[in-house]
């Protein structure tokens, strides 16, 4: 039914470190369950500057390797 096969692909670093990063100041802005408008600007900013490296992001080259072997045997 479909053509593609499910891929356990790993994230790199920089994802890894971009979901850590969202994570610890969510956690701090929303800790004391009130917010105000300078951490919301801290949220809008973080996300912005997110987005941006994202976009200009080109990826870990290990990752693209991994991708076009097929199975471990043929990394190997």
């Amino acid at each position: 039914m479909y053509a593609k096969a499910l891929t356990a692909d790993v994230p790199d670093y920089f994802e890894l470190a971009l979901l850590l990063g969202s994570c610890i100041l969510l956690n701090y802005v929303t800790a004391d369950a009130q917010t105000n408008w300078m951490e919301g600007l801290m949220l809008i900013a973080f996300y912005l500057m997110i987005a941006i490296c994202a976009r200009f992001y080109a990826g870990q080259p290990e990752s693209a390797i991994m991708l076009t072997c097929g199975s471990v045997a043929k990394a190997l």
